[in-house]
């Protein structure tokens, strides 16, 4: 039959999931847990044995919600201990943040590109918070205004 060859040859996609207190995987579309551990690491760790003999691909999904007060409260304390500048458009850099976490952070980018998943992250935010140019770039991350209206402009 060729509509089930096709569908064997399709690509599975799967899901690590935090439920509770433990961390899940599930391909999509199904409840049923196929992998199941206590910590992210050992999640990770036993999902690359799992895809051993498995075609498809793997996100982690990272809850919004947990990240966003943490990291919003590290950016905050920066600011306001001088670390980080106060300009700086704080929504666009979590959101950013937040983007490279669910992107990269997951066992299939990571397994392709040879990375530990703490590896990953300290390289992700030492680009974030140090940039990439040798130089002092004194807007680099700054909010930009938006510029007047023409009209109020001539009439100042």
């Amino acid at each position: 039959n060729d509509r089930t060859a096709t569908e064997e040859n399709r690509m599975q996609r799967y899901h690590i999931t935090h439920e509770d207190d433990r961390w899940v995987l599930k391909e999509e579309g199904d409840r049923r847990v196929l992998v199941e551990a206590t910590t992210k690491e050992e999640i990770i760790s036993e999902t690359r044995d799992y895809m051993k003999l498995r075609t498809g691909s793997v996100k982690i999904h990272i809850r919004r919600e947990k990240i966003f007060p943490v990291f919003c409260q590290i950016v905050l304390e920066g600011v306001k201990k001088g670390e980080i500048r106060s300009d700086l458009d704080a929504r666009l850099f979590l959101e950013i943040f937040y983007f490279l976490a669910q992107e990269f952070v997951n066992p299939d980018w990571l397994v392709r590109n040879d990375y530990a998943p703490t590896q990953l992250l300290h390289s992700i935010m030492r680009i974030l918070f140090f940039g990439i140019f040798l130089g002092n770039d004194k807007t680099a991350g700054r909010k930009t205004r938006q510029k007047k209206d023409k009209k109020k402009r001539k009439g100042s």
